[in-house]
């Protein structure tokens, strides 16, 4: 990748469906650069640079549909252009057409790196000398999966909540035992909800996660997530407020979600990519 050659088609060069939703790209790019990560790809290298502009450009609906629309345009970028696209969210002004380089070619009159970039070109995008390699490129790349916990340390936080969960409520849990099935297993089940919702919401994580270093963050914005996406994500702890079934479902739905973290999606379950949300270190 040299900063005057003209970049592929996102979608073809990385192998990618463009019938995808944007957070389903941004997903499996991510998985991209946590395998060029474990193999030994340091930040800087340019297939890891591509895999993380691929992924700001079309993780984003906004950013992907004004790529798009230079495929259908015809607009011929350069690895620069892309990283200034994914960077401001508009094309630079002195992109090239398909016809406009074929042109260029025929008479002999393609225009150099130093001819584009010249501070004097009354023409130039205000932002174009502020972009003159990859490295400068301001975007945040994506959470890799070396940042991510295990299944089995996730699945030792989980276990670990769970019996902190039940001294905190030990109180409510002890009313329960005198009422009915019905009260117990509302109770209970309400518990859990305030318990890992409540914190997730408020601080970014449940108190075994945050002492193991973790939090749980929206993997688009970086932000806590919000009431709707925790209950999304913790919607089979919800459910055993349902007494008998509520419990059981949860069961089967703890083992199927605990199994479907993998190398292989960047360490995301499927109840993670349910509310786009994602476990990594705490920032410092």
């Amino acid at each position: 990748m040299t900063p005057d050659s003209f970049a592929p088609d996102l979608y073809e060069h990385f192998d990618l469906d463009r019938r995808n939703t944007s957070r389903e790209l941004g997903i499996l790019l991510a998985a991209k650069d946590a395998r060029l990560e474990q193999m030994g790809f340091e930040i800087g290298d340019d297939r890891r640079q591509e895999a993380q502009i691929a992924h700001t450009i079309l993780s984003s609906p906004e950013i992907r549909a004004t790529y798009d629309q230079g495929l259908e345009d015809q607009l011929r970028p350069t690895w620069p252009q892309l990283s200034e696209l994914a960077a401001y969210g508009e094309w630079p002004f002195n992109v090239q057409h398909s016809f406009q380089q074929s042109n260029q070619q025929q008479y002999g009159f393609a225009p150099t790196a130093q001819a584009q970039q010249s501070p004097f070109d009354p023409f130039t995008h205000p932002n174009q000398a502020s972009v003159p390699a990859l490295q400068a490129s301001p975007y945040t790349p994506a959470a890799s999966a070396q940042e991510r916990p295990l299944a089995s340390t996730r699945a030792i936080m989980a276990i670990a909540d769970i019996f902190v969960c039940s001294i905190i409520s030990s109180p409510v849990l002890a009313f329960a035992t005198d009422t009915s099935t019905f009260s117990a297993s509302f109770l209970m089940g309400l518990c859990a909800i305030l318990y890992c919702v409540g914190f997730e919401v408020v601080l970014g994580g449940t108190p075994m996660k945050k002492l193991m270093g973790y939090e749980v963050r929206d993997s688009t914005t970086g932000e806590k997530l919000s009431w709707v996406q925790s209950l999304k994500r913790q919607w089979w702890r919800a459910i055993t407020i349902v007494p008998g079934l509520g419990s059981v479902v949860s069961f089967f739905a703890a083992i199927f979600y605990a199994t479907s973290i993998k190398q292989e999606n960047g360490l995301l379950g499927a109840h993670d990519k349910l509310a786009n949300a994602e476990v990594v270190k705490k920032q410092r």
